[in-house]
């Protein structure tokens, strides 16, 4: 029976999978410990893995034979079931994965490289816990073979077992090791109905060119709920990365996610997303990403956003960014394709949302904009909006302050607009410039 043989990248995702032989057996793996016995005190660090051999070229009849992929360290290896694992204090870290095999030429190519993770959950129903004071690392992944298409990758945690639990303490650490490899994840999913909570900080380094994130989610993943009490922070090009599968992420009170790009949703990646904390884009790119998403993706904010809010295309203008009271949006909210995306202000009940951007853009104006329950929309700059039509619902409240507001409206969209109760204007007066606020509406 073939073995396990290694991590490869499906097409043109940036996420790694996992490509297990018709044997299922995960021989390749090298680990310091498997299945131990919980609790574990670092340091523990994975075994350097062997490196893949050479291939050879075609001779005569004889066909090239490839290269061979490098084989995967792991600190500590779970392959049972209902396994629970808690690492109590110090460092696990994944060893030296792999390099991959050279081709040959003449058709032979070379192997990929074997990755390195901390810990690599394997069993269903594992419990795993993360202690204050410890770090889980993934270590340095093996080097492609000359010929070959993939690095390694590196993941602090990597779940491919089905309804796992993920728990990371205050003051726990998950990270990942960046240098030269295709993925670097502090925390992988790949599987069915992972819950993970985090307290600590979820993270990854900052010196990987690859469309990585701190949390990422692949192929396989399906259900997972995520709740962040701590930070998710990321060093390459995004926080959290949803390549794929449905989740659901609660960004608590108190909780941080930030990166180039805090949050993005990949091309089969459904994510219902709810900040209570604060969500931020570094380097003045987009706080939230749904451009590549052609999937159902949901929107709420509570608390702060910091960077723009990109939707992606779905018929039927299913995503919806609700901004509730007492939530800031220092941003826009823009859409990749024209009459796409609905923005609610106001759902939770009346209150102030304050905006600090555009919603829609020249060309590509949203589905809708509804202010609900009498809620205000206060503007804290000059702003432009362009969408199918802005509906109201028991009231509202368009706060100008001193900013001028462009209203266009296209009729083109299909939109039905929809009023309920008194609406208002809002405006002040500058008492030393006499600049005031005003609405300029272009049908």
């Amino acid at each position: 029976m073939r073995a396990f043989n290694r991590f490869l990248l499906a097409g043109t995702s940036h996420l790694a999978i996992l490509v297990m032989g018709a044997g299922g057996a995960w021989a390749d793996w090298e680990a310091a410990q498997t299945n131990p016995t919980s609790p574990v005190a670092g340091p523990v660090t994975g075994l350097n893995a062997a490196n893949g051999t050479d291939g050879t070229a075609a001779i005569g009849e004889d066909p090239a034979v490839n290269g061979t992929h490098g084989n995967s360290s792991a600190g500590i290896l779970v392959t049972n079931s209902n396994a629970s694992l808690t690492v109590s204090s110090g460092s696990v870290t994944g060893g030296i994965g792999g390099n991959g095999g050279a081709g040959a030429g003449n058709g032979s190519i070379g192997g990929d490289g074997g990755s390195s993770v901390g810990i690599m959950v394997i069993g269903q129903n594992a419990q795993i816990t993360v202690r204050s004071g410890a770090t889980v690392s993934g270590g340095t992944a093996g080097a492609k073979g000359s010929g070959g298409l993939y690095d390694g990758g590196s993941y602090g945690v990597r779940v491919e077992g089905a309804n796992t639990s993920v728990t990371v303490e205050s003051n726990a650490t998950l990270t990942a090791n960046g240098t030269g490899v295709s993925v670097a994840n502090g925390l992988y999913l790949q599987a069915a109905n992972v819950t993970v909570v985090n307290r600590g900080t979820i993270t990854s380094a900052s010196n990987q060119n690859s469309q990585t994130g701190a949390l990422g989610m692949g192929d396989q993943n399906s259900n997972a709920t995520i709740t962040n009490y701590g930070s998710i922070i990321g060093n390459g090009t995004s926080a959290v990365d949803n390549w794929s599968g449905t989740a659901s992420l609660t960004n608590a009170s108190g909780g941080v996610i930030e990166g180039r790009t805090a949050i993005h949703a990949g091309p089969t990646g459904s994510l219902t997303l709810v900040n209570n904390g604060t969500i931020r884009a570094t380097g003045n790119e987009t706080a939230i990403s749904l451009s590549d998403s052609t999937q159902e993706n949901s929107i709420t904010n509570n608390g702060t956003i910091i960077g723009d809010i990109q939707l992606g295309v779905v018929s039927g203008s299913d995503h919806l960014v609700y901004l509730n009271k007492g939530s800031t949006l220092t941003g826009s909210i823009y859409a990749l394709q024209s009459g796409e995306g609905n923005v609610v202000v106001g759902n939770s009940g009346a209150g102030i949302v304050t905006l600090n951007g555009d919603i829609g853009d020249v060309g590509t104006p949203i589905h809708s904009l509804t202010v609900a329950n009498g809620a205000t929309l206060k503007f804290a700059q000059d702003s432009k909006i362009y969408a199918g039509g802005i509906s109201s619902s028991n009231g509202m409240t368009f706060d100008f302050d001193t900013s001028r507001i462009e209203y266009h409206y296209y009729s083109s969209v299909g939109y039905t607009e929809t009023d309920s109760g008194a609406g208002y204007f809002k405006t002040t007066i500058n008492a030393n410039t006499r600049k005031h606020g005003y609405i300029v509406v272009f049908a």
